[in-house]
């Protein structure tokens, strides 16, 4: 049963990734993939991390972090005018 889902799935597969323009998109998901986890990375820090009312950064001692937050907003940003950039072209 499990050898028939495989072969169906592959047939699938195929049919779909010899589809020119479903082809195209999935290229260009995985030409910014990299960009969109480097954003993901950034907002995970500068929210969970560098937070001073939910973060380390409500602890003494790592209040720093909390001036360093905008460091990592500015790394969405750049990551959202990348993405945007990258579609354009």
């Amino acid at each position: 049963m499990n050898n028939k889902f495989i072969e169906k799935l592959t047939l699938f597969g195929t049919k779909v990734n010899s589809n020119r323009f479903l082809a195209a998109i999935k290229d260009s998901f995985i030409a910014i993939l990299p960009l969109i986890i480097a954003g993901s990375i950034g907002t995970l820090i500068g929210s969970v991390v560098c937070s001073p009312t939910n973060g380390l950064a409500q602890f003494s001692g790592f209040e720093w972090l909390a001036e360093i937050s905008p460091i990592f907003g500015l790394s969405v940003i750049t990551q959202i005018y990348c993405t945007s950039d990258s579609i354009r072209l």
